[in-house]
């Protein structure tokens, strides 16, 4: 009888054991996700989570599956954007006086990944660390610089910051609807702007349109000049083809010599530019 129970024993240490070592979210703590691997099934489709109870046979067999923690904190980059509008300088000195088409942005841009967010980089992206993950996020970090200002320069206002300002909730929601697809592998958390310049775009268009306007103007009278150019052309050509013929009229008949020096000269000439 107590062999017997010291066997029962012994099969439910094992059998804790069993259950202990395939409960995975023990190798995950709060504020971290697990992505597991492993030789005999690959990668896990879901991910794991601290507090979700999830047990697997793959982490029975012993260096068979590997868990690669990732932490859920929004990761925070510092970033920058600066430029000017197209053909900035040529526009500026449309108006009087030449504004500035110059734009820059400094900003502290969080982003943050939910677990199946992760899951699908790894998946998808190659990513296999916590190293990995932050580099691809501050890459994401610098796109949604660039889109700030593209978001900034459409709301077609000037705008300069005096003061450190951060995206409203409302602001930051419209911003993220109009670059989903963009936005769609990350979630965007915060813009925390530490210094902003956007020039005036309704200036900026009034100037495109100027020059739109005076280069139409220059093209006409250049093609009226080309035109004229060309009639000018035209008569010096046939001007020469006449004097080369009376050249030739001269070497026939040389008695035409002392006529070309009379003072009628000039009206034969111009008799001949008339000829048909």
């Amino acid at each position: 009888m107590k062999k017997l129970f010291v066997n029962f024993i012994f099969l439910l240490l094992i059998a804790a054991l069993v259950f202990f070592v395939g409960w995975v979210q023990f190798s995950v703590k709060p504020g971290f996700c697990g992505i597991m691997t492993s030789k005999t099934g690959g990668l896990y489709p879901e991910p794991i989570e601290n507090g979700h109870f999830l047990w697997r046979w793959e982490k029975l067999i012993p260096t068979n599956a590997n868990i690669t923690t990732f932490s859920l904190e929004p990761c925070t980059f510092s970033k920058s954007v600066s430029g000017s509008l197209p053909s900035a300088q040529i526009y500026s000195k449309q108006l009087n006086p030449s504004p500035d088409f110059s734009y820059n942005i400094q900003a502290d841009i969080s982003l943050s990944l939910s677990p199946k967010q992760i899951l699908a980089l790894v998946r998808d992206k190659g990513i296999e660390n916590q190293e990995d993950l932050e580099s691809y996020l501050e890459g994401k970090a610098g796109l949604v610089a660039q889109k700030t200002v593209d978001f900034l320069l459409n709301k077609d206002k000037s705008y300069t910051l005096t003061s450190p300002v951060s995206f409203s909730e409302e602001e930051l929601k419209s911003f993220s609807a109009a670059y989903t697809a963009d936005f769609s592998d990350f979630t965007l958390v915060s813009v925390n702007f530490t210094l902003a310049k956007i020039p005036d775009m309704k200036m900026y268009k009034s100037a495109v349109e100027s020059f739109s306007l005076y280069k139409s103007e220059v093209d006409a009278q250049l093609k009226v000049l080309a035109k004229n150019q060309a009639q000018v052309l035209v008569q010096e050509n046939r001007s020469m083809q006449q004097l080369e013929k009376f050249a030739d009229l001269i070497s026939k008949y040389p008695q035409l010599e002392e006529l070309s020096k009379s003072a009628n000269f000039t009206d034969i000439i111009n008799a001949l530019n008339n000829a048909r």
